[in-house]
């Protein structure tokens, strides 16, 4: 539901200030990145890397909500990480301690076996929190440009 609303939140302020999106054009990196270039690229000049947030964060978010929502294996009940979503990650915040643990030893290039996703209460806390610090640096900028 977090990253829906996000995606709702960008298309709104898309359609309000009237920053046209031409059709098929989000690009293969995800909508995160298309919303992050279109917003630098229109006439508002919005840079999302001066947001005081972690985008990393945010990204890893939409990640683990598109590996639940579709999943890779119909033999499971758990959701992974995918092996490409790994190579964007540094170090995926979703994942159980154990298995935390376990993947600061191992060589983040060669996963054996990607980590399942485990999203504990402290860590939907602290991704909701991030989304609304970013709205929260956001709307001021889309507002009053």
């Amino acid at each position: 539901m977090l990253t829906a609303a996000l995606h709702l939140y960008f298309q709104s302020w898309v359609k309000e200030r009237g920053l046209p999106i031409e059709e098929n054009s989000h690009t293969k990196k995800g909508w995160l990145a298309f919303y992050k270039e279109h917003f630098m690229q229109s006439k508002l000049k919005i840079n999302f890397d001066e947001a005081p947030v972690d985008l990393k964060l945010i990204e890893e978010i939409i990640l683990a909500r598109n590996n639940i929502q579709h999943p890779s294996s119909i033999v499971t009940m758990r959701s992974h990480y995918k092996k490409k979503d790994l190579k964007k990650l540094q170090h995926p915040i979703f994942v159980s301690e154990i298995e935390a643990r376990t993947l600061r030893f191992e060589d983040e290039r060669d996963w054996f076996t990607p980590p399942s996703l485990e999203i504990t209460e402290a860590q939907l806390l602290e991704a909701i929190f991030e989304v609304e610090r970013f709205s929260e640096w956001f709307d001021p900028q889309i507002e009053f440009k």
